[in-house]
């Protein structure tokens, strides 16, 4: 098979979507049609090189393969499989030009690395491989195709230009193409689920809403994940991502022998002792009368804590304890931890794994809601978000498992570093005069003298001295 395409119309890390739109206008033919006819079957992802074949295009338009490998994601990152729709976006001064870059299919790339212009998303474009995505229309003399948007617009009598790049831009073109793309390749090497979920296609599930909490948060994790490891990105400004504390990431193995625990309630409450006594003598000790006055508070005086004096190691230790004792009225005496309510730990090392894992995350969720609220020194509180067990890890941890029905196998655990958590309550603990100045005074006036009612699945709230008295709800740490 031989496609007109002409060395003059390739540009250097062009994307598989520009090289089969140009090659559909010059060739008569849908761009559809044509990757059909290269993947030997319909519903072929024109942007993965292993459903089109990089030797096949290259002999097709007659290019090297080197060149034609450079317009795929799949030849830079390790894509999931279930990536099924490709969201085309654009620089406005790109695709003036006739250019779009494979970079500008990756999720992380928000802006143009040559413009620093925001990447547009365009539906009818989006559309253009598909079935009747491109208009042909016959003319007198010879044909003309385009998009409906006009990104795209060929006449055979030779009157739209395809490619308006200057020599200069095909260099700069070329020399950042290639530093991107080896930070993508190292980016690859990492073997990271999470860091090849940051660098695979953009959904266009998230365009025009907003986007889910729980994408940002595993975006942003990989990204910092990959930026840890290999270096800050060729041109930052062009990559969305928020600076986050050192994370560790923790894997838990499901072994055989392991799982002829049966968890009853005398099981359990063993293996809570020792996950206790180990948080405790870890972590909490240093700070032990901190956490005697802490545990020395009624409930409300426990609705009452100051946001900046509090010792938050001791807060979550308390928090994680009532947590996990809290009765939701079925009898058990101590509560599971479970990445989800139909994903439930069976062995000892899994329990014992997602209780410390709880933990960190209720620390965590405590330190991160303490730092975003201090511009509107408002309260917060630490409370169960669910009214039925068993308790599931927050926001604060990724976790990424394998099961089986409704058991749980190997999972892998990513969350604060316990190291960073201690360094940021040891220094708020030193500003501290005494133990008792935990408590805010302001609030404490409040809980108790204005008909203050806890409720039972609160367990800690803090406050700002003085704090702003706003309308709006307080933002809750989830303790499962």
């Amino acid at each position: 098979m031989k496609i007109t395409y002409g060395q003059f119309n390739y540009l250097p890390f062009e994307s598989s979507w520009a090289v089969f739109t140009k090659a559909g206008g010059l060739n008569l033919i849908h761009p559809h049609y044509l990757i059909s006819a290269l993947a030997g079957g319909g519903g072929a992802r024109y942007w993965l090189a292993k459903d089109i074949g990089t030797g096949k295009l290259a002999s097709a338009l007659g290019l090297s393969e080197a060149a034609i490998s450079r317009c795929f994601i799949d030849c830079l990152t390790s894509t999931p499989q279930s990536s099924q729709v490709a969201c085309i976006r654009h620089c406005p001064q790109c695709i003036a030009a006739g250019y779009h870059s494979v970079f500008f299919l990756l999720q992380i790339v928000q802006r143009c690395p040559w413009h620093d212009e925001p990447l547009i998303h365009c539906r009818c474009c989006s559309r253009t491989c598909l079935p009747a995505g491109m208009t042909i229309t016959a003319l007198n003399e010879g044909y003309h195709a385009n998009t409906r948007c006009g990104h795209f617009a060929f006449s055979s009598t030779g009157s739209v230009v395809l490619c308006k790049v200057s020599t200069d831009q095909w260099q700069a073109y070329a020399t950042l193409g290639l530093a991107l793309q080896k930070w993508f390749k190292a980016a690859q090497a990492i073997n990271s689920p999470l860091v090849d979920y940051a660098t695979s296609l953009f959904s266009p599930a998230y365009l025009g809403g907003s986007v889910p909490s729980r994408h940002e948060q595993l975006l942003n994790c990989g990204l910092q994940l990959a930026l840890a490891a290999i270096g800050p990105f060729p041109v930052p400004g062009v990559i969305a991502s928020t600076p986050l504390p050192p994370v560790q990431v923790r894997t838990t193995p499901h072994l055989a022998h392991d799982a002829v625990f049966q968890p009853d309630n005398d099981n359990l409450f063993a293996l809570y002792r020792c996950v206790r006594h180990y948080l405790y003598r870890r972590y909490v000790r240093a700070h032990a009368a901190c956490y005697r006055y802490l545990t020395a508070l009624t409930t409300q005086g426990r609705h009452a804590l100051d946001s900046q004096a509090a010792c938050t190691a001791s807060a979550a230790f308390l928090a994680w304890r009532l947590a996990l004792r809290y009765d939701y009225g079925e009898g058990a005496t101590i509560n599971l931890a479970a990445p989800s309510h139909t994903i439930l730990p069976t062995t000892r090392r899994q329990i014992m794994a997602l209780w410390i894992t709880l933990f960190y995350s209720i620390w965590s969720g405590i330190e991160r809601t303490n730092a975003s609220r201090s511009a509107e020194r408002d309260r917060f509180s630490v409370a169960l978000s669910s009214n039925v067990p068993p308790l599931t890890l927050g926001n604060e941890v990724v976790c990424i498992c394998g099961h089986n029905q409704a058991s749980l196998l190997q999972f892998t655990a990513i969350h604060a570093d316990p190291r960073w958590l201690v360094s940021q309550s040891a220094e708020r603990c030193l500003k501290r005069l005494n133990a008792a100045a935990q408590s805010n005074v302001q609030a404490r006036e409040t809980v108790q003298f204005w008909a203050y009612q806890p409720h039972p699945a609160t367990l800690l709230r803090f406050w700002f001295n003085p704090h702003l008295k706003v309308g709006l709800s307080s933002p809750i740490v989830a303790a499962g």
